[in-house]
């Protein structure tokens, strides 16, 4: 599967988030391809026949960006509005992104505890991007897969956007294995620590993981229509 990355940054080379994000991505160039709209188009206007078919020689697509005023950056507004037209993206017979995997990479700046009821801004990230859900999934019927999120740890609201190294490395392994997950699907899982020897033949893969403490062990199936091993998704518990 070949994942088309539209970049949304207004200055890449001066990122450190998304540039290290990036970085992982095109390490496998024969699976993701990066395509940078401030790059290509700065401010002139954007191809879209050309976008058009660059979707469609991907079978899925990820926009990636860093919130920008709670929302997406100017940029990919306008690319939104100028390619998803009657007829590829909405309307009878479109069949431009109709079925297609479709995911957001965000790089919130701000803690993830200030992204709830009890938080400094009261509503969840997938709140906050509840738009590009409603668009996506269902005006698009895209195969809408949720998204990616590195939250940073702002202190001062809109000065102070400091993460470790540590967070850093971290988060882009997460984006990887995100990225990585994204042509499959989930046929079954078991959490706990129950074990059955029946089952256990009939199944691929056994992953344990720690999530709150806890110690989950995920089952894995077989897709027997797609010839793949099926991945539970662990970012979406």
């Amino acid at each position: 599967m070949k994942t088309l990355i539209i970049l949304a940054h207004p200055d890449i080379q001066n990122s450190v988030i998304n540039k290290r994000l990036i970085q992982e991505a095109i390490k496998e160039p024969q699976r993701f391809s990066v395509h940078d709209l401030t790059q290509v188009y700065g401010r002139g206007d954007i191809d879209v026949a050309r976008e058009q078919e660059l979707i469609r020689a991907h079978d899925a697509l990820v926009l990636q960006f860093p919130l920008h005023n709670f929302s997406c950056p100017p940029i990919l507004k306008s690319w939104i509005d100028a390619v998803m037209t009657h007829g590829f993206a909405y309307g009878c017979g479109s069949d431009g992104i109709a079925g297609r995997k479709v995911a957001l990479a965000v790089t919130a700046g701000i803690k993830k505890s200030d992204y709830c009821p009890q938080g400094r801004y009261h509503f969840s990230l997938r709140e906050v991007l509840t738009p590009f859900e409603l668009a996506f999934k269902y005006y698009f019927h895209a195969d809408y897969r949720g998204f990616f999120a590195f939250y940073g740890a702002e202190e001062t609201p809109g000065v102070d956007y400091v993460s470790s190294q540590d967070d850093l490395e971290r988060g882009a392994r997460e984006y990887a294995e995100f990225l990585q997950n994204l042509g499959c699907s989930c046929d079954f899982f078991m959490i706990g620590t129950y074990e059955n020897t029946s089952l256990d033949t009939q199944l691929k893969k056994i992953k344990s993981f720690k999530y709150k403490s806890k110690l989950y062990k995920v089952y894995y199936g077989e897709d027997k229509n797609k010839e793949k091993d099926i991945k539970f998704k662990f970012w979406n518990l």
